[in-house]
């Protein structure tokens, strides 16, 4: 075992199974039925002022420690959002996504998914 992988022990996730899970929730963020791309100046300012509002909404999820992180896809065909599940139910996170603008306007379509992880891992 080198130095690195010593610091990086998690008591909880020990052979052959971890004791003790946090749970998740991964939120698939596809393309929606809305992603014409925009034909006039005024869709244009929309569209970005909807990914302005996006990014500052992904911000606050990190911010407030809801969420372990999010980006797009390498491939440009979505993106994902890591949540912390706490206390939130999956109508408590579908009611938090429906404040985001692309979500909003049928840009992004989510698709919400539980899981667990071996504690501490995040």
């Amino acid at each position: 075992m080198t130095k690195s992988s010593e610091e990086h022990i998690n008591v909880y996730y020990q052979e052959p199974v971890p004791s003790a899970f946090d749970e998740f929730y991964l939120v698939l963020l596809d393309h929606g039925p809305n992603r014409e791309e925009p034909q006039t100046a005024a869709e244009r300012e929309q569209l970005e002022q909807n990914q302005l509002a996006h990014l500052a909404f992904l911000k606050e999820l990190y911010d407030q420690g809801l969420s372990a992180g999010a980006g797009p896809f390498s491939d440009g065909k979505g993106g994902l959002i890591l949540l912390r599940a706490g206390d939130l139910g999956e109508e408590d996170v579908e009611s938090m996504l429906n404040s985001d603008a692309h979500i909003r306007s049928g840009r992004l379509a989510p698709r919400i998914r539980k899981f667990v992880m071996p504690k501490g891992i995040l």
